[in-house]
């Protein structure tokens, strides 16, 4: 995949919303991420095609949804 696949990757962003007097503001935040897809080689050196796919997934950064009520 061209990264380690175990290794655990944190992402940080933030955002700024101001609210409103007497409202009542929500901010929603979730992951982004590439996707990456290739192929599943084996053996000791990794070079004997099994010819399955394999994907994965590396975060990226962060969305965030904001609303009022």
């Amino acid at each position: 995949m061209g990264w380690d696949v175990t290794k655990s990757y944190a992402v940080s962003n933030q955002t700024r919303y101001e609210v409103p007097k007497g409202k009542f503001g929500t901010v929603q935040a979730y992951p982004l991420y590439n996707l990456y897809e290739g192929w599943v080689y084996e053996g000791v050196s990794g070079k004997i095609p099994t010819y399955k796919r394999a994907w994965a997934y590396k975060p990226i950064g962060v969305c965030f949804n904001q609303w009022l009520s």
